[in-house]
């Protein structure tokens, strides 16, 4: 596939998303509904020089909030990060979590943003 075909498809899904109206990330982080836990937490003490680690991003979900969630990064762009059908769960990032990066917990089929919470430094050194 050609670049230029590759950018207008992009192009295309990014405004078909726009259209969608996709709720907004809330200002005040972190943010949570009732019942929700979300956490992004460092795995080791390797960073790269710019500070970039792995870390572990787990929820859990009260079933009466539904069990199809995602995990999107950017409170901007949100990149889908992961997908599961399990209301309690966790997945390991690569080394590319820095301090301040936004993940935000939604609902698949609604929509709906369950948390929102940025990464604090990585555990760097020793």
């Amino acid at each position: 596939m050609s670049t230029s075909v590759r950018l207008a498809a992009l192009l295309s899904a990014t405004i078909v998303l726009s259209a969608c109206g996709a709720p907004e990330v809330p200002e005040r982080m972190p943010f949570a509904e009732p019942g929700v836990e979300f956490e992004i937490t460092p795995v080791d003490r390797n960073c790269t020089p710019d500070g970039a680690y792995v870390a572990r991003v787990s929820w859990e979900v009260p079933q009466s909030m539904g069990s199809k969630i995602e995990v999107q990064v950017g409170a901007d762009e949100r990149k889908v990060f992961t997908r599961s059908n399990e209301a309690v769960g966790s997945e390991e990032t690569g080394q590319w979590t820095s301090a301040g990066m936004v993940f935000v917990l939604t609902e698949r089929d609604s929509g709906m943003v369950l948390a929102a919470k940025q990464a604090g430094p990585g555990n760097c050194g020793g």
